[in-house]
């Protein structure tokens, strides 16, 4: 897979993207073309505007030199959803449109991370299940969407003029629980191998839109001009960490980064998670500086690696969780 980063939209960008989306969905065979569906194509031409609307996110996948790979809509609320069909009253569930990868960029993972940033989305937002569509038109996305373990809805099908249109839904697991935010929460009386165990077996990392910059700054209210996520001071001088949009403007460089958030809720005092997940990150050649907060641990990795770190953490509680099944052997109940 190349390295690419998932981010949110940037204003100047909008146009590109606009672009991009109406090359790649006016070069498939089998789909209407700009003719035929005009304000559809106008539709992608001011991709930007979702944004405006309540819940919904436009990402865009960027690639070693910034130049965009492909980009996704994420729908928060469903009743911003916009397509036909009944998917604008579907509840407790996020939904994802107009998904496109350009040429050039095809084959090589971009749309699978788009996708996944929209689950994990969803996930945060302790929704239920996720909703899309696709048509025939579309044979890699409807495989790679079936892959990610998407399945047929027919009550979400509907017509676009002439064209079917097929609804897919993802149910996302532990969705009782919130989807897995705030799954599990380990105090101090729990140390050891059982309590580190369950504490990855609940990790439930999610990989934040956007890019993040470690800046120095020379007051708070300078970090606070930059909508900085995080500060800490030192003797020598105050860390930021900022949006890298903001940085970008303001014309300051740093340690460009990827945020991941773990949404296990570990108690501060709770030993051996951070060595246990940032030894996994070492492994497979991952830097990682890590903030632990009041509610949840954040991990912020070179920029490029975040898609790899996600998937790092991910098999890291997935082998927690076969660990822990009845039968398994106590004695690899950590990772080894």
């Amino acid at each position: 897979m190349t390295a690419v980063v998932i981010r949110d939209l940037a204003d100047e960008e909008a146009a590109d993207l606009g672009r991009l989306l109406v090359a790649v969905y006016s070069g498939l065979d089998g789909f209407p073309g700009p003719h035929e569906q005009p304000a559809y194509y106008d539709m992608l031409m001011r991709i930007g505007e979702f944004t405006r609307r309540r819940g919904v996110r436009v990402l865009v996948a960027a690639g070693p030199d910034a130049q965009l790979l492909g980009g996704v809509v994420y729908f928060g609320d469903m009743r911003e959803y916009g397509s036909g069909g009944s998917a604008t009253r579907v509840t407790g569930a996020s939904g994802i449109r107009l998904l496109g990868v350009a040429p050039g960029a095809r084959g090589k993972g971009v749309g699978k991370a788009l996708t996944l940033a929209c689950i994990d989305l969803a996930r945060s937002a302790g929704h239920a299940e996720v909703v899309l569509h696709t048509t025939q038109a579309m044979g890699t996305a409807w495989a790679l969407y079936e892959r990610l373990g998407f399945a047929r809805s027919a009550d979400l099908d509907f017509l676009q003029g002439t064209l079917p249109v097929f609804g897919f839904r993802l149910r996302l697991a532990g969705s009782d629980q919130g989807a897995g935010v705030h799954a599990e929460s380990i105090a101090p009386d729990d140390e050891g191998a059982d309590g580190l165990a369950r504490l990855l077996a609940s990790l439930q990392p999610t990989l934040n839109p956007g890019l993040f910059v470690f800046v120095r700054v020379d007051a708070l209210s300078d970090a606070e001009a930059l909508d900085a996520l995080a500060v800490f001071r030192e003797a020598e001088g105050m860390t930021a960490v900022v949006p890298e949009p903001q940085a970008r403007r303001a014309g300051l460089a740093g340690f460009t980064a990827a945020w991941i958030t773990l949404a296990v809720h570990s108690d501060l005092q709770a030993v051996g998670l951070t060595a246990a997940f940032s030894r996994a990150l070492a492994d497979a050649g991952i830097a990682c500086n890590v903030f632990a907060a009041i509610h949840h641990d954040h991990v912020f990795v070179p920029a490029e690696r975040g898609v790899d770190a996600l998937a790092c953490l991910r098999a890291l509680q997935r082998n927690a969780r076969v660990r822990g099944e009845p039968g398994a052997s106590s004695e690899h109940a950590l990772p080894q």
